[in-house]
Formats: structure tokens, sequence, C-alpha cells
């Protein structure tokens, strides 16, 4: 499989990991280490990201001090922050600098989208195909002329299938069945399947020829 670029949908960090561990992600995009649903991550870019952190709740007691983070939950959107919010700086002034930031990223995102021709999306989302189906015909009504392959992991004890759905000529659906079930006793149980998705990305062929 070759792209033109690849970016995760979430709905958390584990497919942004994957495609940068394995040299496929160059830059960051806006969502890549947040929390958030495919309705979200749809409405922010058919918004152009305009109501982004616009309203916040603080959980102090959910901070993590040991990465001198805050929990953040933009409560517009229902985006969950755990890396980005610094606990030892003003909070108003973290939501202001991290709105413009990942305004920026946005910018970029657009950008990298309208230059190029064959673009992947991957997320891991365990929800009907109906849903997954709704957010990529819509992406591609904000991106019109785009080839899009949207790439879905859900986990399934020993699953091991994969389907794969034309919904045009333009927009691929691809679902992937397999054990990716979190280890709670890992140090890392974010990180999933890693065997499974060490495997699997390899295969993918992102070009990333950006400026």
């Amino acid at each position: 499989m070759e792209y033109d670029m690849a970016f995760s949908v979430g709905p958390r960090c584990r497919p942004a990991y994957y495609l940068e561990k394995h040299g496929l992600r160059v830059c960051a995009y806006p969502l890549d280490w947040l929390v958030c649903s495919l309705d979200t991550t749809l409405h922010l870019h058919q918004t152009e990201f305009k109501d982004f952190l616009e309203s916040y709740k603080n959980y102090p007691k959910k901070a993590r001090p040991e990465k001198n983070t805050r929990y953040v939950l933009d409560d517009k959107n229902h985006i969950r922050f755990l890396h980005h919010i610094m606990l030892d700086q003003n909070l108003e002034d973290e939501i202001i600098r991290v709105r413009q930031l990942m305004y920026k990223r946005y910018l970029r995102q657009k950008e990298h989208i309208n230059k190029s021709e064959n673009i992947l999306m991957i997320g891991n989302h365990n929800i009907k195909r109906e849903k997954l189906e709704h957010f990529l015909i819509e992406m591609g009504k904000v991106y019109p002329n785009k080839h899009f392959t949207f790439l879905n992991i859900h986990n399934r004890k020993n699953g091991n299938n994969v389907h794969i759905y034309n919904l045009t000529d333009k927009l691929t659906l691809i679902e992937c069945f397999m054990d990716d079930f979190e280890d709670v006793n890992a140090e890392k149980p974010w990180h999933g399947n890693e065997k499974l998705w060490d495997n699997l990305i390899p295969e993918i062929i992102v070009k990333n020829e950006f400026e």
C-alpha cells in the first residue's frame, strides 16, 4: 500500500505512536496525542478547528505530576488532554498556547492533504462499520477529489480478518479485526499488541514529500 501521507484519527495515541515508530509520522498533526471520537475529528475538520478548546474543564485530581501535565477536558468537543497542558504554568496561558499550537498543526495538516492525492487515515475505533463509513464519506466532502483510505483496527479476541469496502472510486474502508487488547500488566499497556502492529505498519509505504 502506497500513500502520499498518513495520519492518525485516534481515538487515542496508539495509531500515531506506531506511525512514528516506523518512520511514517514525519511531523505533528493536531490530534495525534489527544483522546477524541471520530465525530469530534470530523467536526473539527468541518469547522476548521474554530471552537477547539474554546470551553474546558480542569481536573486537578487527575493531573500527572510525574509528567508535569494537567488533565484537561475540552467539554464542548469532548477531547481529553493528557500530555500538552503543563502543570507548572498558568492554566489560562497554557490553554491559549495549546489552542494556537494545534491550530498551526491543523493548517499544516490541511496543506499536506491539499497537496496529496492518496491519503491514509488510521485508527483503532471499536464501533460499527456504518459509523466508520459515515466518517470517511464526510471527510471526502471536506476534502473533495482526494482518495482517502481509512484503515481501522478493531479489537477482537483471536481475530485475524480483513474486510475491504470500496465506497466510491475514491473512498476505501479497510477493517482489520485482530487481538489488540491491552495487557494491564505490561509496562505500557496503551501500546496494545505490539507484535501485530509492528507486522502491520511496515506494509504501508508513505511518501511524505512535503517541504
